[in-house]
């Protein structure tokens, strides 16, 4: 089963997070590649994706995409997190794709993941709070006889 991670950080807010461009260099000069590429602590690898009209699609109100940055995972790293979330490795915590979700949480505002499962309609939406809840939907979403794409928007603390 082909699983695709995308995220989709606000710009305004993509410099809180250890993500890192990657850039091209030519003659001496540095430039971003086309499309751009992201790294984040040299173990995960994000493309980015110009159609922030498919994410809408598949999102709907819950969260606005038009001044994100959307950010598909290049790599076998989701397929690592199934693997493991089926033999559930006690050191599943430690996997860098969730300590990259927990980085989120604690740093970010607000942003959304999409686990999609290729040629499979996504309908699951969930809006949470916390890296652990989101995680637990993540893993749950991933393993059993039936998985699910899922869709996990971080909650905006609403404060008075």
């Amino acid at each position: 089963m082909d699983y695709l991670f995308s995220v989709l950080i606000p710009i305004s807010e993509i410099e809180r997070t250890k993500l890192v461009e990657i850039m091209a260099k030519w003659g001496g000069d540095e430039f971003s590649r086309n499309p751009r590429e992201f790294t984040y602590e040299n173990a995960l690898y994000f493309r980015e994706i110009s159609d922030l009209n498919y994410f809408q699609k598949i999102i709907g109100k819950g969260f606005a995409v038009c001044n994100c940055i959307a950010l598909y995972l290049v790599g076998n790293q989701i397929q690592t997190l199934v693997a493991l979330a089926h033999t559930q490795a006690h050191n599943i915590l430690d996997n860098k794709l969730v300590l990259f979700i927990t980085e989120l949480f604690n740093t970010l505002d607000t942003f959304c993941i999409t686990i999609e499962i290729e040629d499979e309609c996504t309908k699951n939406i969930y809006f949470v709070s916390n890296a652990q809840e989101a995680i637990n939907i993540m893993i749950g979403s991933l393993i059993g006889t039936s998985p699910k794409g899922i869709i996990i928007v971080k909650k905006i603390d609403e404060r008075p």
